[in-house]
């Protein structure tokens, strides 16, 4: 099978001779990023190089559901910026609502900083993987000698990851909200020293598992978005 790598020298993905070289004459030494697979494909192209394909139009769970860290991690301004407007939006309606102690007041501005949570995590969700692309140009554009960080078959397969520590930590939330909502001894305590009712926790579950059932649809509406384009390209 033909393997492709990324050549520093050419500034682009090439097909490696049978000695991991550059056809252009560049030595092994300057081939970075080696995969079995055709060159040009969408497995082999780097991220940030030329057109972004259709996979990153996709959901990106692993911005949604763990926001602050995906950001540090492939080094997102974007999303470390809108993670940091969440708390500042959360801080600034806490604040409106200091002294407020009717009951349907504070039930107003627990919803209406919930709601700007969830409009926040869902648009990082539907926009992360486009910033990545664009933050990743970018940097390939302005800074010398750059090359790409990662292919996108490399970058898709570890969202998998990603998708499964932000799923897991999610479920171990609901589950724990739904014990304390138990009458066990120890759930009561709980509910006790953190001061919230059993009606306060069953709305923060709902809140959650309605969120991601949203997130859900949202992302199967992205991906048949995605299976359209394909069909129209095939037929253009």
């Amino acid at each position: 099978m033909a393997k492709t790598g990324w050549c520093r020298e050419c500034g682009e993905w090439v097909r490696t001779e049978g000695d991991g070289t550059c056809p252009k004459g560049h030595g092994a030494e300057c081939i970075d990023a080696v995969h079995s697979s055709e060159p040009g494909s969408t497995a082999s192209q780097g991220v940030g190089v030329g057109e972004m394909p259709a996979s990153f139009e996709r959901f990106g769970w692993g911005a949604y559901f763990l926001m602050p860290i995906w950001g540090v991690v492939y080094g997102s301004n974007a999303v470390l910026g809108w993670w940091l407007l969440s708390l500042l939006a959360t801080f600034v309606i806490v604040s409106l609502a200091a002294g407020v102690t009717q009951p349907a007041a504070l039930a107003a501005v627990s919803s209406a900083s919930s709601v700007v949570q969830i409009a926040i995590h869902l648009w990082v969700g539907m926009n992360a993987y486009r910033w990545l692309w664009k933050r990743e140009q970018m940097r390939l554009a302005l800074v010398p000698d750059a090359r790409p960080r990662f292919s996108v078959s490399t970058f898709m397969a570890k969202q998998v990851r990603w998708l499964v520590a932000g799923a897991t930590l999610t479920v171990l939330s609901v589950l724990g909200l739904a014990f304390l909502l138990t009458g066990d001894p120890n759930a009561v305590a709980v509910r006790e020293q953190l001061g919230v009712t059993p009606t306060e926790i069953m709305a923060a579950a709902v809140w959650t598992v309605a969120e991601v059932a949203f997130a859900v649809w949202l992302a199967g509406r992205m991906r048949r978005g995605e299976a359209d384009d394909d069909v129209l390209d095939q037929t253009a």
